[in-house]
């Protein structure tokens, strides 16, 4: 639970602008709400495994590291979209820093919930 002490502290430090209340861990996932209405869950158990959820209005997305997908040239990162499809992963990166991921993600989804334009 360290790695999601740090994040929530990251996150307060470069969007705390943004969110709705603060960060909360729940089990093994931080909750972010962000003034969007965008509702983030993020798993990082470490910088190889993530699991980073999201939701916003009616739809719902994903992106995690689950080795089951060998075809997609993100692998073994993937995207859940609305859809249901699982499509390549281009906006984080296994080993990278955790919050590098984050931020671009986060960014984008502030942007962009559903990855409509990516």
């Amino acid at each position: 639970m360290n790695l999601h002490s740090a994040i929530s502290d990251q996150l307060i430090n470069d969007f705390g602008e943004r969110l709705v209340d603060l960060p909360r861990l729940n089990h093994d996932a931080l909750e972010v709400r962000f003034d969007t209405g965008l509702i983030l869950q993020i798993r990082y158990p470490n910088i190889d495994e993530y699991s980073l959820h999201w939701s916003f209005r009616d739809r719902t997305l994903g992106i995690d590291t689950a080795p089951v997908h060998p075809q997609l040239d993100s692998f073994p990162n993937h995207l859940h979209d609305s859809a249901g499809r699982i499509l390549p992963d281009l906006l984080t990166r296994p080993g990278q820093p955790v919050w590098d991921n984050l931020h671009t993600l986060i960014t984008t989804l502030l942007n962009d919930p559903w990855l409509e334009q990516s």
